[in-house]
């Protein structure tokens, strides 16, 4: 899992801002004039390790489990089904403790050691069976993050993830490889105690890997010095460190990087990493890589809600995204097979230290997969000439490719070679992905994708259509376990229950350590949240509003905003949660609420006036501008209490303040109220909506966003644009309305692909027609490294 940093590796990827791709241009280097050159030597006599797979880490993929078909099916194909998108190979998921795992909390199997395990719970058995029922031959790990209260030992600690495993077995699935350790803690001795309970169970084919440490192989000297640790260690694994030390190749046991960073599902620089990171892996001596997530399914203001092979965040309108990452990560998976043998080329890179590839054979049948990328190699391309020896294959190579910052040359066949006197020349151009391949059978799997939409608004639940034990939809919990449950406290009925008596071992990294469940959409602004509470033990209750209004793309999960409380003595207090503190802005008591007692909670937000009420009178009337929009949260226990509090949510409801909604006008490029000036060219990143977005460098450009009024009124504004690294650092937004007019400088290359306000949120004065605008000026001449990128501008109302 990511920690507190970025990784900020920025490589060249905005080829789209120079070349206009050619589909149809040939490969064979007598056509490309200038080219460098380079001679490699394929022997397929020369093997070296075998190939285990790419796969992925499966952590947070709440949201997409509340997908409408077909569209959550589509996007298991495009996960798990060969030659359609990602082809995975290994799919790794969580142990569920209840606990924060940075983003959020996966529910847990065996709460308690009296209690029978429920596999049901969640969604990590139900995404490993979409998973086989795809692609039957792909391998199961799986890997703990915190623990259950009551496993405080060594024994307890194997005996409750071993039943996780024999609860797969009892469903027909499989667990190949189960973590020896928790996940990025250090090396400790529970590997033993795993492979013993495993033996003791007839699971000694599952393999144990091991240690799972943070950027570390620490696990390789603890295998030299001991010995019975040694025999209880399958696979090496390692996170985020793709060197692994000479103890570790020498070991005879098979080195993974168990974890790797992928980053956003959308970014082409990211897209490179990934690739990067698998070949110099590879070329390191390491089996498998398995990139951390396989879907980015959270709320945007949770830790790393971008991080995934693809997007999967809006169940609501069936919307989901398939960008840069999910096709580079298929010029792997769609021409090998775990099995597969590297091949130990003299060679490493195409060009000097750029250009890094690696080659893969199929033991059976002589076939052979060339993974190239080519960032750094020279403007004028490599003209690269393949000598085939040791049998492989003279049948035709088929020639892929994909340039991660044009969508419109993702995973495209573009030629093929077919070898004479033993050997090939293909022509390779930089800043691509490359497959050289014999195999056949390879496609881009396709599907239509429906418009992104808001959050439903308003929006009520009260559970009762939800079947007992299953999760809320679309709420999604940062830590404990809310689940559905027949309603206390003399009600009928379900309720949403947080049913954690214990408070689980907590993961050291962990970002959240009391329950928290969170819905809505961060822009939601003047609006009201309620909801039904009751406690079953001593303790307090919560209700959250404008929670964390900012895309974090961080390890962060703040949760700042304002929050309601109420103990079961009668003591609430509305308070501001800031990054790590908290203000109390009112607080008092109130009679008639204590144990299984049901009570009314609401906040009301107008402006910068903050209402909360209790049993339906209000409380408390403050003022406080600090956080203007954000989603809300439902939650027990207070920050840094050790307890954990069973409690019953019921009724939850959003609504707009004085009964009606908040409305918005989006103009995206390209649509009435957008224009241009000066150059302007069509870019391969997309935008809002998933449409195509533009970009300029030329001086004195103008995109203009004129939105057509018909309520006279205060208007908050909003920009997007394209997450990209090659963008301007100080664009020019120019914001035009009733009585002036305000400048905002904004630095493109961050908080790409999400809404950004211009202004403070308290809004701008607007007439009617068409006097008020947006204009995006381009500043800096020829600056193609940071060009100025125009996509979308939402003016949102404020309603009093």
């Amino acid at each position: 899992m990511k920690k507190r940093r970025l990784h900020l590796l920025k490589w060249v990827v905005a080829l789209s801002l120079f070349f206009t791709v050619s589909f149809s241009s040939p490969y064979i280097s007598k056509d490309v004039a200038h080219a460098a050159a380079t001679s490699v030597t394929l022997d397929g006599a020369n093997l070296g390790k075998v190939f285990d797979g790419v796969g992925v880490v499966e952590s947070t993929g709440r949201l997409l489990y509340d997908y409408p078909e077909p569209q959550r099916s589509d996007i298991l194909d495009y996960l798990f089904k060969p030659n359609f998108g990602a082809s995975l190979q290994i799919l790794k998921v969580e142990i569920g403790s209840d606990s924060n795992n940075t983003t959020i909390a996966v529910p847990n199997h065996k709460r308690m050691a009296s209690e029978v395990s429920n596999y049901d719970r969640g969604w990590m058995f139900w995404i490993m069976k979409e998973a086989k029922l795809r692609n039957p031959s792909i391998k199961l790990a799986a890997l703990h993050w915190g623990y259950p209260a009551w496993a405080d030992t060594d024994a307890k600690k194997a005996q409750w993830l071993v039943d996780f495993v024999k609860g797969a077995r009892d469903q027909g699935l499989t667990i190949d490889y189960l973590g020896g350790n928790q996940n990025e803690s250090g090396v400790s001795d529970l590997a033993k105690s795993v492979k013993t309970e495993l033996t003791n169970n007839n699971l000694s084919s599952v393999k144990v890997v091991s240690a799972d440490e943070l950027n570390s192989w620490n696990v390789a000297t603890k295998i030299q010095n001991d010995a019975t640790y040694a025999s209880s260690v399958d696979i090496i694994g390692s996170h985020y460190n793709r060197t692994p030390p000479q103890a570790a190749i020498n070991s005879g046991k098979q080195v993974w990087v168990s974890e790797e960073g992928g980053g956003t599902w959308n970014d082409p620089a990211k897209a490179f990493n990934w690739m990067k990171f698998i070949l110099e892996a590879a070329q390191n001596g390491v089996s498998a890589s398995l990139r951390w997530n396989s879907s980015a399914s959270v709320y945007d203001n949770m830790a790393w809600p971008g991080n995934g092979i693809l997007l999967a965040n809006q169940p609501w309108s069936g919307n989901y995204g398939i960008g840069a990452n999910l096709w580079t990560t298929a010029h792997y998976t769609q021409f090998t097979k775990p099995g597969w043998v590297y091949m130990n080329n003299s060679v490493k890179f195409l060009s000097g230290s750029a250009g890094r590839f690696v080659t893969l054979k199929n033991p059976q049948t002589n076939d052979y997969s060339i993974i190239a990328e080519t960032t750094g190699i020279p403007a004028e391309g490599v003209d690269a000439t393949f000598t085939l020896t040791g049998g492989l294959s003279t049948g035709a190579v088929h020639v892929w490719r994909t340039t991660p910052s044009n969508s419109a040359d993702f995973f495209t066949q573009v030629s093929s070679v077919t070898p004479s006197n033993g050997s090939f020349t293909v022509h390779l151009e930089p800043n691509k992905v490359y497959t050289l391949s014999t195999t056949t059978g390879q496609a881009k799997g396709q599907r239509p994708i429906p418009s992104s939409a808001s959050f439903p608004f308003p929006y009520s639940d009260n559970f009762d259509s939800s079947s007992i034990g299953s999760m809320a939809k679309y709420f999604v919990d940062a830590g404990g376990g809310f689940e559905i449950a027949n309603a206390g406290g003399g009600r009928t009925g379900k309720v949403l229950r947080q049913v954690v008596t214990d408070k689980p071992i907590h993961w050291a990294y962990s970002e959240v350590k009391d329950p928290i469940s969170e819905i809505g959409d961060m822009a939601w602004s003047n609006y009201k949240v309620q909801v039904d509470v009751l406690a079953e033990e001593a303790g307090k209750v919560y209700v959250g509003g404008r929670i964390d209004n900012t895309a974090e793309y961080t390890s962060e999960y703040e949760r700042k905003g304002y929050w309601l409380s109420l103990d079961t003595s009668g003591n609430w207090e509305l308070f501001r949660k800031d990054s790590s503190s908290r203000t109390s802005l009112s607080s008092g008591t109130v009679t008639g609420f204590g144990v299984n007692t049901w009570k009314t909670l609401s906040l009301e937000f107008s402006g910068n006036k903050i209402k909360a009420f209790i049993g339906g009178i209000m409380v408390a009337d403050v003022t406080d501008s600090t956080y203007s929009s954000g989603n809300t949260t439902l939650g027990t226990t207070d920050w840094g209490s050790n307890n954990w509090v069973v409690a019953q949510f019921d009724n939850f409801a959003v609504s707009a303040v004085s009964g009606a909604p908040q409305t918005s006008i989006i103009i995206d490029n390209g649509e009435p109220g957008y224009s241009e000036s000066g150059s302007w060219l069509g870019s391969g990143l997309t935008g809002y909506n998933g449409t195509a977005t533009r970009y300029s460098s030329s001086a004195g450009a103008f995109a203009t966003w004129t939105p057509t009024i018909a309520e006279a009124g205060k208007y908050r504004v909003f920009v997007m644009y394209p997450a990209h690294i090659y963008s301007d650092k100080a664009a020019k937004y120019t914001l035009n309305f009733q009585g002036g007019n305000q400048v905002f400088t904004i630095n493109q290359e961050q908080n790409g692909s999400s809404w950004l306000e211009l202004g403070d949120g308290s809004g701008f004065d607007f007439a009617v027609g068409s006097s008020a605008n947006v204009k995006l000026e381009v500043m800096k001449p020829g600056n193609t490294e940071e060009v100025v990128r125009a996509d979308a501008v939402q003016f949102m109302r404020i309603t009093q």
